[in-house]
């Protein structure tokens, strides 16, 4: 686990690099970076299955665009539950295998949540919102 964890926090210090990096003049931040954080997301993704990281598994591993879908009102109570037992595992799964918080807002938070290549991070919430001072 030791190269594995080496590995998946090596991917995300390479998204925040990303996110820090000064837009080129010329260059449209969202589509410009898109296929470059897709790329970062899949193998944060397929390290995470490698890693047997709860909630993860192979057919999750894609360099496409992310799929948003409309839940409906009757359904979002029981879904937003789920979710956030799915969460509160995979918080302590990361706790105990990597060793680190997750810290909530931050790139890393959005990153699990596989919400970060849309649009891109704010580089001053790359570490979360109480770190950027706000």
């Amino acid at each position: 686990m030791n190269s594995l964890k080496g590995e998946i926090l090596k991917v995300v210090a390479k998204a925040a690099a990303l996110e820090r990096e000064l837009v080129k003049p010329g260059e449209d931040e969202v589509a410009d970076r898109a296929e470059r954080r897709y790329q970062i997301q899949a193998r944060f993704d397929a390290l995470l299955v490698e890693a047997g990281a709860p909630g993860y598994s192979g057919c999750q591993v894609t360099t496409e665009p992310p799929r948003f879908t409309l839940v409906p009102e009757e359904d979002r109570k029981a879904r937003a539950a789920a979710t956030n037992l799915a969460r509160v595992t995979l918080k302590r799964w990361w706790r105990s295998n990597i060793g680190e918080e997750i810290i909530e807002e931050s790139l890393l938070d959005a990153m699990l949540l596989g919400v970060w290549t849309f649009t891109g991070w704010p580089p001053d919430m790359i570490d979360g919102r109480d770190a950027s001072g706000a």
